[in-house]
């Protein structure tokens, strides 16, 4: 499976996927969140190991910053909001 930053978004009103601005770190097997309109792209793997780093994108900008990454490597995270607070949960035990 590739490993890609790439990062496409659907558009309902003209049922159509458009691209946007790419993530700073490669990563697949990831968590994703919305929260307060950003999207929050935590951990996954690389081509060679499992990450603890973390991303969010901003729509309005079309851009991704990093932001603090978690304590631990994680992959197949699973991710939730649960009173305003980002839940990250590890599938895989690494």
């Amino acid at each position: 499976m590739l490993t890609l930053c790439l990062v496409e978004r659907y558009d309902p009103r003209l049922n159509r996927w458009m691209s946007v601005a790419p993530m700073g770190t490669r990563r697949k097997h990831l968590g994703v969140a919305v929260y307060l309109n950003m999207i929050y792209a935590v951990g996954g793997r690389d081509d060679a190991t499992e990450l603890s780093s973390a991303e969010r994108y901003n729509p309005q900008t079309n851009t991704w910053q990093p932001v603090v990454a978690m304590t631990s490597r994680r992959s197949g995270v699973c991710a939730s909001v649960v009173l305003r607070v980002v839940n990250f949960l590890e599938i895989f035990n690494i």
